[in-house]
């Protein structure tokens, strides 16, 4: 596994004295993860595929990630917003049998907006929506440049409501 990571935090104050409740920022993580094939399993896929190579990715890891957030936050009102933008490269979800192509989870991006509100000293009100554009979750396999459904459903929206008390 290699990797690197970037990350990115900056008050927008620095633009404009008229923007010095908004921030930005935001994160990539680009990773090169494969793991051998075993030579059993590899036998019986390169009957079928003999071009196929002798490595896989790692289970559950995206070759990329990234997070973008814009935010707005008064410490006056005790308002505060902000917006997250997610995205995530395509992952291997489940190694196949034999000469089946393997299933691969893929790439989506999703949007979340987090409102809270301080009522008064120590209790604040939070809402959130995670997955607003409510994007598909998609699992393929892909064989001779050709990618297959394996499965398609919607995820659907989260809607939170909390309210916390700190002391």
């Amino acid at each position: 596994v290699l990797g690197l990571e970037f990350e990115m935090r900056q008050r927008l104050d620095r633009i404009h004295s008229a923007l010095a409740n908004f921030q930005f920022g935001g994160n990539l993580s680009i990773v090169d993860s494969k793991v051998n094939i075993p030579e059993e399993e590899l036998a019986v896929i390169r009957a079928a595929d003999p071009e196929s190579g002798d490595t896989r990715p790692l289970e559950g890891q995206s070759p990329y990630l990234a997070n973008i957030d814009f935010g707005y936050d008064n410490p006056i009102s005790g308002f505060s917003a902000s917006v997250f933008y997610n995205v995530f490269g395509s992952r291997l979800i489940a190694v196949s049998e034999g000469a089946a192509p393997d299933i691969f989870e893929r790439s989506r991006a999703t949007v979340d907006v987090l409102l809270a509100k301080r009522l008064v000293t120590g209790v604040r009100i939070k809402f959130s929506v995670k997955n607003l554009t409510d994007t598909a979750y998609l699992t393929s396999q892909q064989y001779k440049d050709t990618d297959y459904v394996y499965g398609s459903y919607r995820l659907g929206r989260t809607y939170s409501l909390g309210v916390s008390y700190s002391l």
